[in-house]
Parts: C-alpha cells; sequence; structure tokens
C-alpha cells in the first residue's frame, strides 16, 4: 500500500520524461540515388530523404535536378547488406521548387531499419542557427557537414539559405538537419560554390507530399520542448517524494521501538516515553502522507505544464488511400527504347 504513493509521480515521469532513444543512425534517414542517363552512361548522383513507406513501396522525396534526365534509377539505404534498390520517378513533381519523389520497391520482409526524422519549427528559425548536411558530395556516402549555418531563413516564400562551407555536388536532395538536436528543416536543392545553398523548408515538402499522397510517416511532426516550469514542478515532485520517503522510514523506525518496548512508565528512547513514541510515528506518518500528495500534485502539474500550452497546427492528412504506385506503371523493354508506361 505505501508503494502506491508513488503511483502519480511513476505516472507523470512517463508521460512526460521518457528520453527519445538515440540508438537509431540518423543517416539511416538519407538515401544514396544513382542514376543512368538516356545515353546509358552514369548520370547524376545524390540523395533523398525517405519519407515513408507503404507494403513494398519506399517513397524517397529528393531534388528534381538529380533524376529528371534519368533513363534509370537506383537507391540505396544506409544498411549493412548495401543492396541496391530499382527505383522510378513519380509523375508528379515541382520544378520551381525543384522537388521530386523515387518510388523504389523493396520487399515487405527485408531486415531494413528507418530513420524517423522530427521535424523542425520552421516559424521560429533565426539566422546563425548551426545546421548540419547530410548528402554524398563527389561519392563520399553519407557525408554529415557539420560547417554551416544559416543565412536566410526566408529565401524567396518557401527557402532556406545557409553557409555553403564543404557543400559540393551530391549534397541536392540530402537533408538540412539542425546540428544541436537533429530536427529536419529542409530539402537540399541547391549546392552552387557561392556565399549560400538552398533548401526547401520541409513544411512546404511535406505539404507537397501531402497533395500528392506521398507518405510521410518517417517524416514526424514538430514536436514543442517541454515548457521551463515543467522542469520546476518536477523537481518538486521528486523533492516530495523524497521527502516521503524520509519519513515514511522515521515512522516505521519509532514505530517499532514503541512495539518492542512494553514498559509504559521507563523511557524508551532518548528519554522519550512509549506514548511519545507513538505520537512521533503517528506525526512522521501524516508528514509522509503530505509529502506524498504535494508530490503527487506537482507531478501532475508538471505533466500540465507540459500538455496545455498552444500547439502547432499540423497539415490535414491526404482523405484518400495511397495508390499503389507499381500498379499504375508498365516497364517496357524493347530493342529501340526502355522506360515507363503509366496506366490510368
Amino acid at each position: 500500500m505505501k508503494n502506491l504513493y508513488f503511483l502519480p509521480l511513476c505516472v507523470a515521469m512517463c508521460m512526460g520524461y521518457v528520453p527519445v532513444s538515440l540508438s537509431q543512425n540518423i543517416l539511416q534517414g538519407v538515401a544514396l540515388i544513382k542514376t543512368v542517363n538516356q545515353e546509358g552512361s552514369e548520370g547524376e548522383t545524390g540523395a533523398g530523404i525517405v519519407s515513408g513507406r507503404t507494403g513494398d513501396q519506399l517513397f524517397i522525396v529528393t531534388a528534381y535536378h538529380v533524376v529528371k534526365d534519368a533513363q534509370s534509377i537506383t537507391v540505396r539505404l544506409n544498411q549493412a547488406s548495401w543492396t541496391e534498390f530499382p527505383a522510378t520517378l513519380h509523375y508528379q513533381v515541382n520544378e520551381e521548387l525543384d522537388i521530386a519523389v523515387v518510388v523504389a520497391r523493396i520487399p515487405a520482409n527485408a531486415p531494413i531499419n528507418y530513420y524517423e526524422f522530427r521535424r523542425g519549427n520552421i516559424e521560429e528559425l533565426k539566422v546563425d542557427l548551426a545546421v548540419s548536411c547530410i548528402g554524398h558530395p563527389y561519392g563520399a556516402e553519407w557525408t554529415y557537414n557539420k560547417m554551416n549555418t544559416l543565412t536566410n531563413t526566408r529565401l524567396g516564400t518557401y527557402q532556406l539559405g545557409f553557409s555553403s562551407l564543404g557543400i559540393n555536388p551530391g549534397f541536392s536532395g540530402g537533408a538540412l538537419v539542425e546540428r544541436k538536436k537533429g530536427r529536419l528543416l529542409g530539402l537540399i536543392t541547391e549546392v552552387s560554390s557561392g556565399a549560400s545553398a538552398t533548401a526547401v523548408n520541409i513544411d512546404e515538402v511535406i505539404n507537397y507530399l501531402q497533395k500528392w499522397r506521398i507518405p510521410t510517416n518517417f517524416l514526424l511532426p514538430y514536436k514543442e520542448p517541454l515548457n521551463p516550469l515543467t522542469y520546476v514542478f518536477g523537481g518538486l515532485a521528486v523533492a516530495g517524494a523524497g521527502a516521503g520517503l524520509y519519513f515514511n522510514n522515521d515512522g516505521v523506525d519509532q514505530y517499532e521501538i514503541y512495539k518492542t518496548n512494553l514498559d509504559e512508565s521507563a523511557p524508551v528512547y532518548q528519554g522519550l516515553s512509549r506514548n511519545d513514541m507513538l505520537q512521533q510515528a503517528k506525526d512522521d506518518y501524516k508528514w509522509r502522507n503530505i509529502s506524498y500528495a504535494a508530490s503527487g500534485g506537482f507531478a501532475v502539474a508538471a505533466v500540465l505544464c507540459n500538455v496545455i500550452k498552444k500547439k502547432k497546427k499540423t497539415a490535414a492528412k491526404p482523405s484518400k488511400p495511397v495508390p499503389n504506385f507499381f500498379s499504375q506503371v508498365d516497364f517496357f523493354q524493347e530493342s529501340s527504347q526502355t522506360g515507363i508506361r503509366f496506366t490510368f
């Protein structure tokens, strides 16, 4: 029964303070994209952000210029097997923002680990924020560049500008992330050697993916940080639980002395009578209950501080089911041409 006093604190800790697992590898959220051009020679090489999966279809959003002239596309994920999977360019693209999606067919039972990106808060970005880029510059696969900062949070309507130090061809289509927290900020589209590179902010990328009914189950919505009061009330809850434990142990000790000494007149402990020991035990139990109750109240307050706050409005989910892309595509190979035929 005594252990039940810890229940409110345990519930609060489980709801608000469970640490995020750090075992996942952020590089697993970015794919390597290779192409063969119309002449049959090696074409563009770039990166892509793994956005979601449905059945045997894996959806990867990338920069359109990486795949627009491709005759064939293969993708590879950051896995131990290094298997290359054939992919197809999705028929919906945005040439102006340089956004495209490739769809790879991967066996449903393939032992592949996927990284779930947590999206950043685009509305509150500040210039000089430390950012990192993930891509494959000049064949250096899965490079994690930590030398960049934001230079413009509103480049045009939907784009971000960031310093181009260490940015080379091969980063196109890769992920722009917060360096400290690893939250996804944008899709890298321009990697010129000038003073600033360009990325489309992730909120706008998500908008287009949802319009195109592309799964985004690997791109988690932004999660606001804990309210500072949460830490204050959480600390008070822990302190209250500690005080309750102290009074509980002291009360138990006092009551044990009371039970083991039956002489009503003789002092039993530090000049205190048996009845005095019983009263002290009762007082300790009273303060124990007060401490546990306060701990529970502070724990609930900590949770409420984290829950009752203004939340960012999330984009509406597509109402129609995701179609099977490969059911709309016929691969054909003839002596004169190789390509894709869409059937609707």
